[in-house]
């Protein structure tokens, strides 16, 4: 047989769904006829049990019949437009299958809970709420690779004294463990401080920018499906709150990105430029 219609032969094949093994032995017990095992296992140079569990399920998929002679079983393969057949007998089959969910579509829809799609939302209250929502954030990036997008304002002067020493004495080093990225937008004064200076042993990138640039009153982070919004400045009320919801995260990431261009246009973060931000 020519090389070229061998293989069209074959992937066609392929795609009625029989294996590389089973159109091998198809494609012979063709030539073949009707024969026992072990005539199909000298021919082909295989194991018999191989070649009887090859023919049996070809059998289950009506391409070969199996007969018994004299105590020896031979196997006869179909006319070829049986294949036809066997898929015209599938066709009816999903037809049937398709009748009868349409029949029941509007009861599986009615026991669909409405309030599936809705954000799940936690709020945090206090300076231990804040370092909850920290160790919320830490045990979503251990347990997966997750990129952080955000903006925050992080001095000994604008965090409470226990989230401070929780930010450099664990959340710090637990990040440098997990090994993810962050992308972060800091104002300009935040440039080179006692918490920036971590900057590379945790894979974050950071973009600064003048503080009447952007003028966001509160800090974010953005990671997998989920959006942390928080507050933690002297003289306010330290608190959060953490909404988990696919197309909520996926916007405002979004949003973060345009920031992020924004920010790349002052001439402090041209060596930002060549960099290209991950989807998530």
């Amino acid at each position: 047989m020519h090389i070229l219609l061998q293989q069209k032969i074959r992937n066609t094949l392929e795609v009625f769904g029989l294996t590389h093994q089973e159109i091998t032995v198809y494609l012979e017990m063709l030539v073949l006829g009707s024969v026992p095992v072990s005539v199909v296992a000298k021919r082909l140079k295989l194991t018999r049990s191989t070649i009887r569990y090859t023919l049996e399920k070809l059998v289950r998929k009506k391409l070969l019949i199996q007969s018994q002679k004299n105590k020896t079983f031979y196997f006869t393969p179909e006319d070829p437009e049986k294949i036809i057949r066997v898929l015209q007998d599938k066709k009816l089959e999903l037809d049937h299958q398709e009748s009868a969910i349409n029949s029941v579509l509007d009861d599986l829809k009615s026991l669909q809970n409405p309030l599936k799609n809705l954000p799940k939302v936690q709020y945090f209250e206090g300076e231990d709420g804040l370092i909850a929502m920290y160790e919320r954030l830490l045990a979503d990036i251990e347990a997966e690779p997750l990129t952080i997008f955000g903006y925050a304002k992080v001095t000994p002067s604008h965090v409470y004294p226990a989230v401070w020493d929780y930010l450099k004495n664990v959340y710090t080093p637990r990040r440098r463990a997990a090994g993810n990225q962050a992308f972060m937008i800091y104002p300009q004064s935040m440039k080179e401080t006692a918490y920036t200076e971590d900057n590379e042993s945790i894979k974050r990138t950071c973009a600064y920018v003048p503080e009447s640039a952007i003028t966001f009153s509160t800090g974010f982070h953005v990671y997998g499906d989920k959006i942390a919004h928080f507050t933690r400045q002297p003289g306010e009320h330290p608190g959060g709150i953490l909404i988990e919801n696919p197309r909520i995260a996926q916007d405002q990431r979004q949003l973060f990105k345009m920031a992020w261009g924004y920010s790349l246009t002052f001439e402090s973060n041209q060596g930002l430029r060549e960099i290209d931000l991950p989807d998530r």
